[in-house]
């Protein structure tokens, strides 16, 4: 019997091809399916297709509307050629597609040279396609595009390094220029054409090409070439006159070291040199003492070929903030597109799909892709250290951190895992570190590697007079010796200070006299300025970061953003760094700005409300992100401080996502502060929980007290009562094992008034409109009561509530505390399913994994881990059960939630006494002590049943069982009675 060949192309204008023909059909909707399932790739959950081509339509209608559309593909297809469950959809491997070719082909590590994927590229994605009444649909479509075309733009680039190897030279450039055409301000394809023209012998072309170049940079971006297109251009035409006039225009002189030589310090430089691999060098010294200067000379001097890994932390608010910008850095170099494809080949597209929402700039220049979903620490921090593993693989390391003293904790993190990293044997990591900055962290990380004996100690100390006088005579040749020696005092054996009179002298500044010197040289250099380049200088010395091309284009008026960078760079004020992101060059210039205009307070008020406002339009708009931090940051230090509330909560929010609970109240503290009405009292609830959560019940009980005057002020009954109750129920202490995922294992009598409390504030919430944050809040409130008091049929009621309650809410609505509720309903309900492999719990959990696979919390990641532990245990797959146990405890031992860490080492006893009884003993007197520390009964009794069973002899056995039968005597619940007559039964067992 012959079976029909089905090809689907999406790379271009879509096609269905049957046996080698063209076919279509009438149902756009159906194509639309068919193109979908072509392009993911992987089965694909039916409530996603459901919601991507009938948003606006019931759960139930879009459901049977999928499955009308699901039969129709299959009877134009063939029965065979879709793969359907009752959860997913598919299709068969047998259909064919371009989307799977490419991928196969990029997977091939032994693939011939002589095709490349690029021939697949007919077009753009799905070109001319779209379907009404699908924005979810389109919202794909368009991000799709983006990614194909970034992989068309890495085919062409990989294409051509093939070509030119084989000295091809003529092919390799039409396709480059052909990519060019489509892509007309990627500055990297520029450079990968000008130097196929090098080695073509076509170096009259290079001027043309770069020049094409910088008009359209100039037209569409009002900026000029960034440093690696100048220094391309500049190694290939070599330099003269023109092109030095050029460079000082564009700002880029003001970057470069050699700027200033480098003087007085060889024998430092010697010593970091000859650290062996993986220690750690410490460059420490005063401020302005040439500790940055020192840390950039260094890759110029190491003898071998390195990669260099360079971050320099602007704040602590920002986590991962230094890391993230190191890996932006990279994306300018040269070879990035080399080093980008071998490492997204080797990571899979999973991991790199992470680093590409990380950074949405990880391709350079490309149109930024929007970051689609939220990662939690634990992603982040693999996703970095598995990037900085593929990199270290075949080329060494060296890691250049600039002011470590800045370092938040998850980079610092980050960075000691690496150091302690056996694949990153021949890397080696330098940092600069200012004594003087308070950093406990970075202290205990120093202590750290001090016991390891791999701390290396290098201090710069002020350079001698005849080195400074050796740095004045290569500026000014023709110096008198007393003024020479005037400013060589001035300067005072410091560098940068130097380097700052220098400046001043080039500018024609000569009135060095006094302390006072260099804050005349910058008042001077200061007023030398327009009015709007002045006004321009004064924000980016207020916003205190790195400024994004799009916010720098902003904060200028009537397109003036190109003359008034070249004014700043000229004057030395200001410049591109390698990621095209527009610094000021010194912080003392910083400091300098901003007390001049604190002489003023509502001037510098002013200037935080401008950058607020203009942050505010640019980023604003989007669901919760690190641009949230900063906003509410100016905001609150400006003339209207009340307008930070909203970003606060959403900085709270992203904070969250990512774990960071401690910075997230700070945050939630700055909401409640200024926000008003019904936000304030939810922004009260979420401080109240997660403040509740680290244990401060004192600051947290002052705020709570505090909402419910405000609610009972406003009339919000429910709000008022669910605080009252919450309060009352936080006093329970089985409610903390509760509310972290842990199941009863006895009833305890509760207060009625609580459940009657909440059930009134349900009703009052409904009729109010409240939002869904509150009621689903009320119903989690109610499943702990119920469970407590060992009504579990009603506690899954409220779960199942909540589950339903989130799955009608706009995905993109939902906040981290709203799925964080939702998740944890998942768990607990999944938990509750005692009856052996049921079904439900099978579909509760790709429920879960659906919903979750964006936008993981740590803390419920390691629950739902556990979860699937168990299930794997049920489905008698034991060594799945314990890898996944394995996984849960890794989270939880990073997180916050020891009562779930208690119980999960509890489960663990349970799980492995019979096949594993040593581990099982461990696991539960490691339970044992977290849960008697922190006063968890449940988790208490289940890991003294454990030990009784799992204790190597009768008398520790015995030991305790007498313990675990004067604490069920506390608790009073006869249930307990009859498992410790069974735990009694298991001592008699033992021998001695």
């Amino acid at each position: 019997m012959a079976y029909d060949v089905i090809r689907v192309e999406v790379l271009g204008t879509p096609r269905i091809l049957k046996n080698g023909v063209e076919t279509s059909f009438s149902r756009k909707r159906v194509r639309a399916l068919l193109f979908y399932l072509a392009t993911e790739l992987k089965p694909v959950p039916r409530t996603t297709l459901a919601w991507l081509f009938w948003p606006d339509k019931s759960p139930q209608v879009a459901s049977r509307n999928l499955s009308i559309h699901l039969s129709y593909l299959k009877n134009a297809l063939s029965e065979d050629a879709v793969v359907s469950s009752q959860g997913t959809i598919a299709l068969a491997e047998s259909v064919e597609s371009d989307a799977r070719d490419f991928f196969a082909f990029a997977n091939n590590p032994n693939r011939n040279g002589d095709h490349s994927p690029l021939e697949l590229f007919r077009g753009p994605f799905l070109d001319g396609f779209s379907i009404k009444d699908a924005d979810p649909f389109d919202q794909w479509v368009n991000s799709e595009a983006q990614q194909w075309r970034n992989r068309s733009i890495d085919a062409a680039l990989e294409r051509s390094f093939d070509l030119e190897t084989q000295k091809r030279y003529t092919d390799a450039l039409a396709i480059i220029e052909r990519t060019i055409s489509e892509n007309e301000i990627r500055e990297d394809l520029y450079r990968r054409a000008m130097s196929i023209m090098e080695k073509a012998g076509m170096r009259a072309q290079v001027g043309e090409l770069y020049r094409e170049l910088t008009t359209r940079l100039n037209d569409e971006l009002g900026l000029p070439p960034s440093i690696q297109t100048v220094e391309c251009y500049q190694s290939i035409i070599g330099s003269n006159d023109s092109f030095t006039a050029h460079v000082k225009k564009s700002g880029q002189r003001a970057l470069k070291e050699k700027d200033m030589p480098f003087i007085g310090r060889q024998e430092q430089i010697d010593r970091a040199l000859a650290a062996p691999n993986r220690s750690f060098v410490l460059v420490t010294g005063e401020t302005g003492i040439g500790k940055t200067r020192f840390l950039n000379e260094l890759p110029h001097q190491t003898g071998d070929r390195r990669i260099v890994v360079k971050f320099t932390q602007q704040t602590r608010e920002i986590p991962f903030g230094g890391l993230i910008d190191s890996i932006k850095g990279l994306t300018t170099a040269s070879d990035w597109p080399k080093i980008a494809l071998r490492a997204q080949r080797i990571m899979g597209d999973e991991q790199w799909g992470r680093l590409r929402c990380l950074i949405p700039s990880i391709d350079v220049n490309a149109e930024r892709p929007a970051s689609t979903f939220a990662l939690s620490t634990s992603q982040i921090q693999e996703t970095i250290e598995d990037f900085f593993r593929v990199l270290g693989t075949d080329c060494h390391l060296l890691f250049m951190c600039d002011d470590i003293h800045y370092a938040d904790a998850a980079s610092l993190k980050v960075l000691s895992r690496a150091i302690n990293d056996q694949t990153l044997l021949s890397a080696r990591f330098i940092a600069t570190f200012n004594p003087i900055i308070p950093a406990p962290r970075t202290m205990a990380l120093f202590n750290e590697l001090q016991r390891k004996g791999i701390l290396l100690r290098v201090e710069l100390t002020k350079i001698s007079d005849e080195r400074m006088m050796d740095i004045l005579l290569f500026f000014f040749p023709d110096i008198d010796e007393q003024t020479a020696r005037k400013l060589i005092t001035l300067a005072d054996g410091n560098p940068f200070l130097m380097k700052t009179i220098v400046q001043g002298l080039d500018s024609g500044y000569t009135e060095f006299s006094g302390k006072a010197s260099l804050q005349s040289l910058f008042e001077y250099a200061f007023k030398s300025l327009t009015a709007d380049a002045a006004h321009l200088a004064t924000l980016l010395a207020v916003h205190n970061a790195p400024c994004d091309a799009e916010l720098f284009i902003a904060l200028c008026e009537n397109g003036t953003n190109g003359a008034l960078f070249d004014e700043l760079s000229s004057a030395g004020i200001a410049a591109r760094d390698g990621s095209g992101r527009i610094v000021l060059l010194n912080k003392r210039m910083q400091e300098f700005l901003v007390s001049r205009l604190a002489r003023d307070s509502r001037r510098l008020e002013s200037a935080h409300f401008r950058l607020a406002q203009t942050m505010d339009e640019l980023y604003g708009h989007a669901s919760s992100n690190m641009q949230d931090i900063a906003i509410c940051r100016h905001y609150s230090l400006s003339t209207q401080p009340q307008k930070c509330g909203p970003y606060a909560a959403k900085a709270g929010d992203y904070l969250l996502q990512i774990d960071e609970i401690e910075a997230a109240i700070k945050y939630y503290k700055l909401a409640v502060k200024h926000l008003e009405g019904p936000e304030k009292l939810d922004a009260s609830l979420i401080l109240y929980i997660n403040m509740t959560h680290l244990g401060k019940t004192y600051e947290a009980d002052l705020y709570l007290q505090s909402a419910i005057s405000i609610a009972q002020a406003m009339g919000r009954d429910d709000y008022a009562l669910t605080f009252e109750a919450v309060r009352k129920l936080n006093g329970v202490p089985e409610n903390e094992e509760v509310r972290a995922g842990v199941i009863p294992c006895y009833k305890k009598s509760l207060d009625p008034q609580i459940r009657a409390s909440l059930l009134k504030a349900e009703q009052l919430a409904t009729r109010n409109g409240a939002s869904p944050l509150l009621i689903s809040y009320i119903l989690g409130f109610l499943s702990s009561w119920y469970m407590i008091v060992g009504d579990f049929d009603a506690s899954i009621e409220c779960l199942n509530r909540i589950v339903g309650l989130s799955l009608c809410q706009n995905p993109t609505s939902n906040t981290s505390s709203g799925l964080s509720l939702f998740f944890s309903a998942l768990v607990t309900l999944i938990s509750l399913m005692k009856e052996g492999p049921d079904p439900r719990i099978f579909d509760l959990v790709k429920l879960a994994e659906e919903s979750f696979k964006e936008t993981p919390i740590r803390s419920f990641s390691s629950s739902s881990e556990g979860i699937k532990s168990m299930l794997a245990y049920i489905m008698g797959d034991k060594e799945e059960g314990d890898r996944m146990t394995e996984k849960a405890l890794a989270l939880l031992e990073t997180g916050h939630n020891e009562p779930m860490h208690a119980a999960t080492l509890a489960t663990k006893g349970m799980l492995q006494h019979k096949s594993n009884p040593v581990q099982a003993y461990l696991a539960n007197h490691e339970a044992y002590r977290i849960a008697k520390r922190i006063g968890a009964n449940y988790s208490l009794i289940r890991s003294l049943i454990g030990l009784v069973v799992t204790s190597p002899t009768k008398q520790e056995a015995a030991t305790y069982l007498a313990e675990l039968r004067e604490l069920a005597g506390s608790i009073g619940d006869a249930s307990l009675y009859e498992r410790i007559a069974h735990c009694a039964a298991a001592v008699n067992e033992k021998g001695e």
